[in-house]
């Protein structure tokens, strides 16, 4: 019967996750990541910007938008560069 519904998401889940562990490895050794980076950031600031609220549906993806850019800022292995909004 194959792989039931819930135990296929968890498989290309585990895919995934890999597949963004390596490319988290090969940015890092570029010298483009933190040297401190780990994955659960990445995970916890997907899960925070989806919590993420507004009055509107345009200002929920400015919002977006700018949590995303000031996490992605956070990452950088030299933050000083300038933000990209």
């Amino acid at each position: 019967m194959g792989l039931k519904y819930a135990e296929l998401f968890w498989v290309r889940t585990g895919e995934l996750l890999g597949a963004i562990a390596g490319l988290v490895d090969r940015v890092k050794e570029a010298g483009r990541l933190r040297a401190d980076f780990v994955l659960d950031g990445l995970v916890l600031m997907l899960i925070a910007n989806r919590g993420l609220r507004a009055s509107s549906r345009e200002a929920q993806v400015t919002a977006s938008r700018r949590f995303a850019a000031l996490a992605i800022h956070s990452f950088r292995s030299s933050p000083e560069a300038e933000l990209v909004a």
